[in-house]
């Protein structure tokens, strides 16, 4: 039952990872597998409880439960692999969840691998109390429950922090299959089952014969829907302890690069732009922070600005794709005045006493993905004004698609904190986001200031765009504007995370926003 413990609650870990693909990375997701795997144990408990009333060998059907659950689980990543392959729309590289009647949808796909599975594990811990004590006594129960429990907290962090980080999701999944099924054998020898041995048998050969010759499921699912969207080559994927890094190489020039397979960032001006921008409204810049690395343009981009560069990425992967993704990469990631730390971003700020003149964010879409709040609420908006320069200026890219409500609630944060806001996007484009910079002096808008400052800075030949219609009219959105998008609605913090919890707004047919134009014409 240790060794039950440890598996099931591996399992629930690797599923975490392998879900992501069809459930994306929300909080309806971890719900729906939680939900999936505790309902499967019940329903288990309750059939393994009915059928000891009849039956009375209950070693053997220990035995085969045992044997059963590795067939089973092996089973499950040829489904898994089977529904990813099934859905392959655009879509599903950014979110899974784009209407109500996806949330639907994302319980039937949690169900229908982890129930089957759970429902076995529910019923060995009723087979297994019988064992230790035909009586089923209270001393029975509590030395089951506590070998159990001591497997169950040993698994996740064995397979999250050793075996995921080493042998990959896949073969950590068929390790666990080989786990059962030698518990099955030993029971097997031990009691002299003849008749389980034939599953054993058979289920060790499935599982071997999965392991070899079988591909990646995840990579295949990735891949697919990459070149369902266009025609390229992957050319990184690298496996972490918390996240799939992959890079794709698009035949019309594009490059993405997707963590846990949702398209986060590529090449391209805009991921310049959010720092070349709050840079050149400043006078005399001197240090930058990064927060979150993406495709690299952004520090990239700080570094050409000839600023001190502090790089703050949360997945060790994700700089190692920075690697493969610019053939110039050892210029920047090994200059002089570049400092680069694994940690995520928000405890660094807790932990530095550091300054800058501008602190950029840009966190992984969509916006109500898990976690991610966290770079949104208000205690982090003001963490970082506590670290900015007293001409200092903080830069959130907002992405798209979004719910207006998101938007206005982020924008409520930038209202209440900084006393000058200001933000920029281009009209009528499905440019991906919206730049909301914040501070505590006033900015300088002038578009022939930029002009200067940017010629000055030598600038414009790799950024030909840093010009007088950079900061036009109609792509700035005005301190007044946002005040009053901003009034309608509360704040998102720590204690209230709005913006992780969009199934009202779904439920009620709220369009989600895929361009600027609601926040950028505002009276």
């Amino acid at each position: 039952m240790a060794f039950s413990g440890f598996c099931a609650l591996s399992l629930e870990v690797i599923w975490t990872r392998l879900l992501v693909l069809l459930l994306g990375n929300s909080i309806y997701a971890f719900s729906a597998m939680l939900a999936s795997f505790l309902m499967g144990i019940g329903v288990g408990s309750l059939i393994s409880g009915h059928w000891m009333r009849y039956n009375k060998n209950l070693s053997e059907a220990f035995c085969v439960l045992q044997a059963l659950l590795g067939v089973a689980i092996a089973g499950t990543i040829e489904l898994y692999r089977w529904q990813g392959l099934s859905h392959l729309d655009a879509s599903y590289l950014y979110s899974p969840i784009q209407s109500s009647g996806d949330f639907f949808t994302l319980f039937v796909m949690s169900m229908s691998i982890i129930v089957p599975v759970t429902i076995i594990y529910g019923m060995l811990f009723p087979l297994a109390v019988g064992i230790a004590d035909a009586r089923g006594s209270g001393d029975a129960v509590g030395r089951v429950y506590a070998f159990n429990t001591v497997g169950s907290v040993v698994g996740p962090l064995v397979c999250g922090f050793i075996l995921i980080p080493t042998i990959g999701t896949r073969y950590a999944l068929y390790l666990l299959c080989g786990i059962h099924i030698v518990l099955g054998a030993l029971v097997a020898v031990w009691e002299e089952y003849r008749g389980a041995r034939w599953l054993i048998g058979v289920g060790a050969a499935l599982v071997i014969a999965l392991a070899i010759f079988r591909p990646d499921p995840y990579f295949e699912i990735i891949q697919a829907r990459l070149l369902h969207r266009s025609l390229g080559r992957v050319i990184f994927n690298e496996e972490g302890a918390s996240s799939t890094v992959t890079l794709f190489a698009g035949a019309r020039g594009e490059t993405l690069i997707l963590i846990n397979g949702i398209v986060v960032s590529g090449k391209g001006d805009l991921g310049r732009l959010m720092v070349h921008l709050p840079l050149i409204l400043q006078a005399d810049p001197k240090r930058a922070l990064i927060i979150c690395l993406g495709a690299g343009n952004t520090f990239r981009a700080a570094v050409d600005h000839h600023v001190a560069t502090d790089l703050v990425e949360l997945e060790p992967e994700v700089v190692s794709a920075f690697s493969s993704l610019w053939a110039d990469h050892d210029s920047y990631l090994n200059h002089s005045g570049v400092r680069i730390f694994i940690n995520d971003g928000r405890n660094f700020l807790l932990t530095s006493r550091d300054r800058y003149d501008v602190i950029v964010v840009d966190g992984t879409p969509p916006i109500y993905s898990a976690g991610t709040v966290n770079l949104y609420s208000k205690e982090f908006v003001r963490l970082t004004q506590k670290h900015l320069t007293s001409t200092g200026v903080f830069a959130l890219w907002v992405p798209l698609p979004c719910f207006e409500r998101d938007f206005g609630m982020i924008a409520r944060n930038f209202t209440d904190i900084f006393p000058h806001v200001v933000g920029w996007a281009q009209p009528g484009s499905k440019q991906w986001g919206i730049l909301l910079m914040g501070s505590d002096k006033a900015l300088n808008l002038d578009p022939q200031v930029l002009l200067r400052r940017a010629i000055a800075r030598g600038l414009i030949k790799q950024n030909p765009w840093l010009n007088p219609y950079l900061l036009n009219s109609n792509n700035i959105i005005s301190d007044a504007s946002l005040r009053i998008l901003a009034s309608s609605y509360s704040t998102v913090t720590d204690n209230h995370p709005y913006t992780e919890f969009p199934l009202p707004l779904f439920l009620n047919n709220t369009p989600l926003r895929k361009t600027p134009d609601f926040a950028l014409h505002r009276p």
